[in-house]
């Protein structure tokens, strides 16, 4: 659900988003969610929503990841209820939300739709023709996805800092692997899914048949080490709230640097993978100029914004 409050970040100003947003009833199993089952029907919907009911959203969806790892499940009082959400008819923003990536022909059916509209497909869901871009920053504060040591570290179909290629982040991690706050703050649990995997295996994208594809972390372009390692201490709580407002100044201050400004600028499809919610709505928040550059080309349909719980 990280990609639901990414979504929300981006276009919070407008007080209105696109597309079906499945979030499971209190009693349909895990097995269901996983099949992609609570998904809505195809295609995107383009219904106006208002400010009160994107904020029961928001909150609902905050309170299901933080109470689920990896897959949502009936525990702990239960989910969140089925919203349907949309952007004004007037909208060309092209955004899906699923819960289970790809797999499964209506939730493949809604992303050729969207694909379609796009002006570099020509008409037709023709893959061939498009760039993906993927993006892994929800993933940044799992420990499996820097600890090598954790069980989930070697996921065959998962994310970590190796398979995305981050060098230089990780020396001043190792200290919190392992640590528990007073009020057990821990890094995340559990795994990220690697997109660039085939959709009838993880409802990945790595069979539709993209002309390209990368993948990257916004937060590795634009931040240092030290910078990285202080967002962290910030999220496990040892460090206070002004430590936080901090670096979140001089991180909004920071350009695009050129190689992720070109991803951006090429890409057609968009791709966020699920994760932690806040840190994915942090970075749209911590770098308004990459929200800028994201929000430019989603306004004038020009690129598809698609994601996974």
């Amino acid at each position: 659900m990280s990609f639901l409050i990414v979504a929300l970040a981006l276009v919070a100003a407008q007080h209105s988003v696109m597309a079906t947003c499945p979030l499971p009833e209190a009693d349909q199993s895990q097995d269901a969610f996983e099949r992609g089952e609570t998904c809505a029907s195809p295609g995107p919907h383009r219904l106006e929503t208002g400010e009160d009911d994107m904020t029961a959203m928001l909150q609902d969806s905050r309170r299901a990841v933080r109470s689920h790892s990896q897959t949502p499940t009936a525990r702990n009082g239960g989910l969140p209820k089925q919203y349907t959400c949309g952007l004004k008819e007037k909208s060309k923003l092209l955004l899906m939300v699923s819960s289970s990536g790809v797999r499964g022909p209506d939730i493949k059916a809604s992303l050729d739709e969207l694909v379609s509209a796009l002006p570099a497909a020509d008409g037709t869901a023709n893959y061939a023709k498009l760039k993906l871009l993927e993006i892994y920053d929800p993933c940044m504060l799992k420990s499996s996805f820097w600890n090598e040591a954790d069980d989930n570290f070697n996921e065959e179909t998962g994310m970590n800092y190796v398979k995305l290629g981050i060098k230089n982040k990780t020396p001043g991690l190792k200290e919190y692997f392992n640590y528990v706050g007073p009020d057990e703050e821990m890094l995340d649990g559990s795994w990220c899914y690697n997109e660039w995997t085939n959709s009838s295996v993880t409802g990945g994208l790595k069979d539709l048949g993209f002309a390209s594809h990368a993948q990257v972390s916004i937060m590795d372009h634009m931040m240092q080490p030290g910078e990285f390692e202080e967002l962290v201490r910030a999220d496990l709580g040892i460090t206070g709230s002004a430590s936080a407002e901090a670096l979140m100044g001089k991180l909004q201050k920071r350009p695009v640097p050129s190689t992720l400004k070109r991803l951006i600028e090429e890409a057609d499809v968009f791709a966020v993978c699920g994760g932690n919610p806040d840190l994915g709505a942090f970075v749209m928040r911590a770098f308004p100029a990459v929200a800028k550059l994201l929000k430019k080309k989603l306004e004038k349909g020009r690129a598809v914004y698609m994601g996974r719980s």
